[in-house]
């Protein structure tokens, strides 16, 4: 039974794609994903449905494969979380947000202890700090579970 979220991203095509390629492949899953996201929503919720994907493509185009893929993503994405046909801005800031965490969970998974320990505000005590990083640590085991961090969501 085919995934009803569409093909995956095409990532793993894009490094040994010239530049052209590799914006015509990003533009193309944009629209599919444009696509797949407004069939999850009433007909006549968009004025011009052709013009509101192309738009919506356009916006997705300019995140990597893999943030259009969640924030598009009928069980997890914005078709999930809101009601109504979310507007070209609500795309983009899903999108942002999307590529924030990512960065973040990044940030968090190559940093060392040492380096997360600075950003504390006050000084921790020994005990403090020992929770802080076991929270860590915890949590980068559960992300790890799901296949957050190091891999695609």
């Amino acid at each position: 039974m085919q995934d009803e979220t569409g093909p995956p991203a095409e990532s793993s095509l894009l490094p040994m794609a010239s530049s052209s390629e590799c914006a015509n492949l990003r533009a193309a899953h944009a629209a599919r994903r444009a696509r797949l996201m407004f069939g999850c929503y009433r007909t006549g919720d968009a004025n011009d449905p052709e013009m509101y994907t192309a738009a919506v493509a356009a916006v997705l185009a300019d995140f990597p494969p893999e943030v259009m893929d969640v924030v598009t993503n009928p069980r997890t994405g914005l078709p999930r979380k809101i009601k109504f046909l979310p507007t070209v801005s609500e795309v983009a800031d899903a999108c942002d947000a999307e590529l924030r965490y990512r960065e973040a969970l990044r940030l968090l998974a190559t940093q060392p202890r040492a380096k997360l320990s600075q950003h504390v505000e006050h000084e921790a005590s020994p005990e403090e700090r020992e929770r802080i990083i076991q929270g860590f640590d915890m949590l980068l085991r559960g992300l790890a579970k799901t296949n957050v961090v190091g891999g695609d969501k």
